[in-house]
Formats: C-alpha cells, sequence, structure tokens
C-alpha cells in the first residue's frame, strides 16, 4: 500500500482492479501482441509493489513512522491525485528540495501565454486554489506529465497562477525535465518515482505507435525498462 504524504496514512490500491484498468486502457494502444502488454504492464505493477512493501516494512517500526512524520513537517511537497475509475494514485513531488537543486532557477523562466493554462485542451495541468493571495512573484514550476490534452503539471505556484490568471497576459515558467526529476530523486518515495516513471513512458510508446506506428520491437527497445531514461 502506497503513503499518502499529505495525510500521513497509507492508502491502499488493489492491484488486481488497477491492472485490468491499465490493459483496458492500454490495449490495442500499445503493443499489438496482447501478452506483450500485459508483460509490460505487470512488470511495472511488481516493482511498485516491491516498493510499496519496502516503504511499509520501514514505517511499520513506530519510531521510524513518528521520525517520518517530523520530516514531513519541515519538507514541501507537492501532491497531484490521479484518478482512474476505481482506483486513485496520490503522486507526490520534493518541491523543496527540488527548488534548492536547480541552480538559478528564478532566472531560468519563460513567457507562456496565458491561453496554455486555460481551458480543456490548456498545455498546463494546474489545480485553481481558493485563495489567490501571493506575496511572491517567483516563476511557478512545470514538470512533464502527459495528460489528456495537456503536456507538463504544475508542481509549484498554483497559488501564484490562481492570482496572476486575472492580471497576466503571460506566466513565467521554469521546465525541469523528468530525467532531472529522477536523477535528482525528487519524488517522495519510490512508489512515486516508478508511477510517474511508468505515465511518461506508457504516453511515450503510445505515441510512436500512433503517430510513427513502431512495431512491438521497436518499441520494446524504446521503453524506459530498457533505456533508462525519458524521452522528456
Amino acid at each position: 500500500m502506497p503513503f499518502n504524504f499529505h495525510d500521513s496514512k497509507i492508502y491502499e490500491i488493489d492491484y488486481k482492479v488497477f491492472f485490468n484498468e491499465l490493459y483496458s486502457k492500454f490495449c490495442g494502444n500499445l503493443f499489438s501482441d496482447e501478452e506483450k502488454t500485459k508483460s509490460y504492464i505487470n512488470t511495472y505493477l511488481r516493482y511498485m509493489k516491491k516498493a510499496d512493501k519496502k516503504f511499509n516494512d520501514f514505517i511499520s517500526n513506530r519510531d521510524n513512522f513518528f521520525a517520518l512524520v517530523d520530516q514531513l513537517d519541515n519538507t514541501q511537497i507537492f501532491q497531484q491525485p490521479i484518478e482512474y475509475d476505481n482506483s486513485v494514485i496520490h503522486l507526490h513531488f520534493l518541491v523543496g528540495k527540488l527548488i534548492e537543486s536547480v541552480p538559478d532557477w528564478k532566472n531560468n523562466s519563460n513567457d507562456a501565454p496565458l491561453v496554455f493554462f486555460q481551458g480543456q485542451k490548456a498545455k498546463y495541468f494546474w489545480t485553481p486554489t481558493q485563495s489567490d493571495i501571493t506575496l511572491s512573484s517567483d516563476p511557478i514550476i512545470a514538470a512533464p506529465f502527459p495528460f489528456e490534452f495537456s503536456d507538463y503539471l504544475i508542481i509549484d505556484g498554483n497559488h501564484r497562477l490562481t492570482s496572476w490568471e486575472k492580471e497576466k497576459r503571460s506566466i513565467p515558467v521554469t521546465h525541469v525535465s523528468g530525467n532531472y526529476l529522477i536523477r535528482m530523486e525528487l519524488f517522495a518515495s519510490e512508489f512515486d518515482s516508478l508511477y510517474y516513471i511508468f505515465h511518461c513512458d506508457t504516453t511515450n510508446l503510445a505515441n510512436l505507435k500512433h503517430y510513427y506506428n513502431f512495431s512491438d520491437d521497436d518499441l520494446l527497445k524504446q521503453t524506459f525498462l530498457n533505456t533508462g531514461k525519458l524521452p522528456f
């Protein structure tokens, strides 16, 4: 069972149900051979379950659990729920560590047109906040996360963006690559990292099949499981 870092408690995933949801979504959209699709999904789920067990074994120790809770009080984490029909994944990014790790990130932003953040086909996926009060002029931070029509997920700056949407025509954005997030271990847990990789990997493979008609063998060569890196 993965860990919800906002609520400081574990949450449950029925991996059989989750597999069926994923297989239903990707059958015919990844590999032409259904058995290859099943094997590919099961490989990632096996890694996720292993990460689950490792983390749960760690926090089963009372001292470890309370030390983790104390640590979370001083850690800036962004959480993005990902909803499936019968499953919910809570994806966590270590935003505080990210800000410390990116050199001169405030001066490496680009201005993105406001329209990229608006409407159902927005390029950036973000969550408007109830409060639009912001005292910071720092750029917002975006990470690659193909989701519906969006290419990026805003992992820091949703409050700023809520405020700026009313007064700006362009938004300063600092982009970080998926490979940088993985290399610098900017996820709250191994499970979060594995789910992020899986999500991005499946999108890349689906695009290669749809737009370039890659064969199953060629797709297998492009998986993160084979290359150890994402294309973004």
